[in-house]
């Protein structure tokens, strides 16, 4: 029998660093999801991303704007120089990527 986990994130948070691209005939949409944690720890900070008409409708919000998120996550990796001795070596980063969304209001916090 094989073992399969789950790949399912739901997080709430307040839209930072937006970023939106045109590759070709999609675009993407990139943000920091800051996450408020409880007694004043600061906040954490998740990278979120999404493609095509979600990234289109969430280009049109603000930042500051509350969102919750429903996605999952993935390892991107790609090719770069060791900063130490120049020779190829492979980076790695985790995104959580956007699947479906709701923008809240101040009382849905």
């Amino acid at each position: 029998m094989s073992l399969c986990g789950d790949n399912f994130v739901k997080l709430v948070g307040v839209v930072t660093k937006k970023q939106v691209t045109a590759y070709g005939d999609s675009t993407l949409f990139k943000c920091i999801l800051s996450i408020p944690t409880p007694g004043n720890q600061g906040d954490q900070k998740i990278g979120v991303s999404t493609w095509g008409e979600k990234a289109l409708y969430l280009n049109d919000i603000q930042e500051g704007t509350w969102l919750r998120i429903f996605g999952h996550i993935e390892k991107t990796s790609y090719k770069t120089k060791c900063r130490y001795c120049s020779g190829a070596t492979t980076s790695y980063w985790t995104d959580v990527v956007i699947d479906n969304f709701v923008v809240l209001g101040e009382e849905d916090e």
